[in-house]
């Protein structure tokens, strides 16, 4: 959503200390210097930015990292591709690969949704920036996927791309509002509502408008039960392991590569973050480093003790309460006077 540009530090800088905490090798002091480097190495970024044509810098890639980093994408690159994507989701080589493969994960639609997911791929086509010419071989229900969209109403969709003979697998998504739409004052929500009827398309544009080369099949489409994200499936789907950051080299390089993409997403997303910024963290930066510091410590606190909260309860099963005078600490609360 839009909002304040700290947000996206401040959430990143309380998942390192929760990283760090987890992997249980890095003392206090330790810990607030991978945050400096963070914090710091975002403002050198915008500085380097606002020279910079955005053509590419902070691209983080297999030529431009280093260290675990760099294993880590040579690790992905060696292991995953889109034939072995399509060769686990749907079985087959050529023209014999027509149907997803049913499984716990994959659960098939009824003739209705088909048709409705048919009908709709039609509007689709309208939302690419590219036209291009596909057929839908089969579609099913995406079960356990997601994490914050866990529960959420999802499809895979194989098509053939009759542009470049290839199969793709299409990742349809319900949209909601975003996290913190529920946040926001009566008036504010109401001027959200105005200005992004449609989440899937402002999910959409939102993504347009932080990366520089954005997925071709990105769009969106309507169903009979709500607004659907369009984009496709990545056969690249690994998550970097952070418990390899067991000592503060590490950590702090890899602390700089998120910051350095981090700001270079920013600067696409909105050319007056980087002017901006300096004009009110001119010789600030001390100040700066000291704020994002202090909120990724308190907060951290709280987000582990909701996590323990939520672990308990699945543990003890439902009904059971944890603690039922536990009321977690407003943000705001925790922000410095």
């Amino acid at each position: 959503m839009v909002a304040d540009y700290q947000l996206d530090l401040w959430r990143i800088a309380v998942s390192l200390v929760l990283i760090a905490r987890a992997n249980g090798d890095l003392d206090s002091n330790h810990q607030a210097e991978v945050i400096d480097a963070f914090s710091q190495t975002y403002l050198d970024s915008l500085k380097t930015l606002r020279k910079d044509a955005g053509k590419g810098w902070g691209e983080l890639g297999r030529d431009s990292t280093r260290g675990r980093l760099r294993r880590f994408l040579d690790s992905v690159a060696a292991q995953y591709d889109r034939k072995g994507m399509l060769d686990r989701w749907a079985p087959g080589k050529g023209k014999q690969r027509l149907n997803l493969e049913r499984s716990d994960q994959l659960q098939a639609v009824c003739q209705a949704e088909r048709e409705d997911l048919r009908q709709a791929l039609r509007g689709y086509r309208q939302t690419l920036r590219k036209s291009r010419d596909f057929k839908l071989l089969d579609c099913a229900r995406r079960l356990g996927a997601g994490t914050g969209s866990l529960g959420t109403p999802r499809f895979y969709v194989l098509i053939h791309d009759r542009d470049d003979g290839s199969e793709r697998i299409l990742d349809v998504k319900r949209q909601g509002h975003p996290t913190g739409y529920v946040f926001l004052d009566p008036s504010k929500q109401a001027d959200f509502d105005a200005k992004f009827p449609n989440p899937a398309e402002r999910q959409a544009k939102g993504y347009l408008a932080l990366v520089r080369r954005a997925d071709p099949y990105l769009g969106w489409l309507s169903l009979s039960n709500g607004r659907y994200s369009v984009r496709e499936r990545s056969p690249f789907k690994e998550a970097f392991p952070g418990e390899v950051l067991d000592s503060r080299f590490p950590f702090a390089e890899q602390a700089e590569y998120w910051s350095q993409a981090l700001a270079a997403a920013h600067s696409r997303a909105n050319k007056d973050v980087a002017p901006a910024v300096h004009e009110k963290l001119d010789k600030r930066d001390d100040e700066f480093r000291a704020l994002v510091r202090e909120i990724a410590f308190s907060y951290a606190d709280p987000v582990q003790a909701d996590w323990d909260s939520f672990v308990a309860v699945l543990d003890l099963g439902p009904g059971d309460l944890v603690d039922p005078g536990y009321e977690p600490p407003r943000f705001r609360d925790l922000l410095p006077r």
